[in-house]
Order: C-alpha cells, then sequence, then structure tokens
C-alpha cells in the first residue's frame, strides 16, 4: 500500500467526525471593520470572482488571524474563518466545505490557540498533515505562514512562558511539513516585527500588518504560476 492511499485513507476515516455545530454567515468582512463578531459564527464568503486576487484561485482559512486579515485587508478574495479556532476545528469544518478544484491554493494562516491549548506536537502534526493531505486531494495548493508568539511584555500574557510546549515548537512543526509536504511559504514573523499587536490586546498583529502579508501571498501565487503553470 503506498503512502498516498495510506494518507487517503487516513483522511477518509477522520472526516466520518461529525462537524462542529457552529453556524454559517457569507458576509464581507472588510465591510465590517469595527464591529464585534459573534464568536458562535463561521464566516464564509465562496462568491468566487476574477475580481479577487489570484483571479478567484485562492482561499483564506484560519482562525481570529485569518478573520482579521479578512477584515482588514483592502483586497478581496474567498474565505472561510473562526475566531477561537484550533487546527482540529478547522479540519473538521473547513475541509468539507471546500470543493474538489474550486481553488488552485489555500493559505492557512493560525494563531496561538494550540499554544494556549497546549495541543499535543504530535497531534498539531498529524491534523496538519491531514488538512494538507486531505487539499492535495481537491487538487489544492496550501501555503502556510509562522506561528507566531503572543506578546510576552505584558502581564497578562507573560504567564505563558511558563508552558512547556512554546509557539517556537508549533513553529518548527509547520516548518518541517514545509519541506515534508512540499507548501509554499511566506513570512510574517518580519512583518509582527515591524507593526507590532493591536493595542492591549497582546495575541492579534495591528491591522496595518494584514496587507503587506497578502501581497505577499499574491506574490508568491504569481511565481508559482509563472515557474509552474
Amino acid at each position: 500500500m503506498n503512502i498516498l492511499f495510506k494518507k487517503i485513507i487516513s483522511i477518509s476515516i477522520i472526516l466520518v467526525i461529525v462537524f462542529s455545530n457552529s453556524t454559517f454567515t457569507q458576509v464581507l468582512l472588510n465591510e465590517q471593520r469595527g464591529k464585534d463578531k459573534d464568536l458562535e459564527l463561521t464566516y464564509v464568503n465562496f462568491l468566487k470572482s476574477p475580481s479577487n486576487i489570484c483571479n478567484g484561485e485562492l482561499v483564506i482559512m484560519g482562525d481570529s488571524y485569518g478573520l482579521l486579515l479578512c477584515e482588514y485587508s483592502d483586497k478581496s478574495f474567498n474565505y472561510i474563518v473562526h475566531q477561537g479556532y484550533d487546527v482540529l476545528k478547522i479540519f473538521k469544518e473547513f475541509l468539507p466545505l471546500i470543493k474538489h478544484n474550486s481553488y488552485r491554493y489555500a493559505f492557512i494562516i493560525l494563531g496561538p490557540n494550540d499554544f494556549f491549548q497546549q495541543t499535543e506536537l504530535k497531534t498539531f502534526k498529524e491534523i496538519l498533515r491531514n488538512i494538507i493531505v486531505d487539499l492535495k486531494i481537491k487538487g489544492i495548493q496550501l501555503i502556510v505562514t509562522d506561528y507566531c508568539d503572543p506578546d510576552y511584555r505584558s502581564s497578562i500574557i507573560k504567564p505563558y512562558l511558563l508552558f512547556s510546549k512554546k509557539c517556537s515548537d508549533y513553529d518548527a512543526i509547520i516548518k518541517e511539513l514545509i519541506d515534508e509536504e512540499s507548501l509554499l511559504y511566506v513570512p510574517m514573523k518580519d512583518l509582527l516585527n515591524v507593526y507590532g499587536w493591536i493595542e492591549k490586546d497582546f495575541v492579534h498583529p495591528n491591522e496595518k500588518l494584514y496587507n503587506p502579508l497578502i501581497d505577499r501571498v499574491e506574490s508568491i501565487v504569481s511565481n508559482h504560476k509563472i515557474n509552474f503553470g
């Protein structure tokens, strides 16, 4: 039994898990700037259009980091995001909604929810690999970015420095999977160093970070299409 077939079997078994009870709402997040978001809602925009970046061939996936990217970016694209989600919830809920060959690229951006929950590193890597394999089966190339620390200068966040599993451990797993699964990568840590976090938030990147980040995603997609068709 070859490796790909084993992965397909693994992904099929896991998909038997019942979906979460989240409610979906199709809204344009960049028209909701400054408004409170419902923690129970999954925000979805699947209205593909040639006016979207990457000619509509890209979908954004993520937790609150993804939501803020979609809210504060000045560009249009498709997305499925939910505040507070870890990789397991993303896998269980988001992946079944993405159809075969519906996109050529997916960009996943993750805040430190798995870090805060201290998800086992082996589990984190297994679930993230399942996300990668599911997308590959659907003809979609995954793009990843850094797994960033919160702002430990805050007295609220500083106790998390005592956690046994560090953000750097989760980031290392992402970097391993870039090599193992031939993922595309855009850096974000340097942008976080420039723009910092939302004032009095200490976890979420400043809103000014997201346009430069999505520009990098758009650039890597363009370069990939030029080099590989």
